[in-house]
C-alpha cells in the first residue's frame, strides 16, 4: 500500500510532535529537583525575625566555596543563610522540630 505524500508528512509530523512532547513532559517528571540550589558564601550574622516557611540544611560543597549552612526561607520568600553552629539557630531548630516543621536534611 502506498501512502500519498501528504499522508506521509502527517504521520511524520505526528511522530515528531509525540517525540517532542515526550521530551518536554519527561524533563518535568524526571528532572524536577526540589532541593535548595543555594550556595552560601556569606552568612547572616544575627537572629532572623518573621515566620519561617521552610528550613533546609545545605552541606559544604564545591571545594569549600559554599559554606555549611541552614537556609531559611521566609513567608515573603526571602532566603537567609545561617551558620550551623550559631547558638540561636540551635534553639530555633528545636523549636521547628517541636512545631512539626523540622529542618529538611536534619534528624
Amino acid at each position: 500500500m502506498r501512502l500519498s505524500l501528504t499522508s506521509a508528512q502527517i504521520i511524520c509530523l505526528f511522530y515528531a510532535v509525540a517525540f517532542l512532547s515526550t521530551c518536554v513532559i519527561g524533563h518535568g517528571v524526571f528532572f524536577n529537583d526540589s532541593k535548595v540550589k543555594t550556595c552560601c558564601r556569606r552568612t547572616t550574622p544575627g537572629p532572623i525575625k518573621g515566620e519561617i516557611l521552610r528550613c533546609t540544611y545545605v552541606p559544604e560543597s564545591r571545594r569549600g566555596r559554599c559554606k555549611e549552612t541552614y537556609v531559611l526561607t521566609m513567608t515573603n520568600h526571602a532566603k537567609y543563610c545561617i551558620q550551623v553552629d550559631s547558638e540561636w539557630m540551635i534553639s530555633k531548630l528545636e523549636e521547628l522540630k517541636n512545631s512539626s516543621k523540622p529542618c529538611e536534611g536534619t534528624y
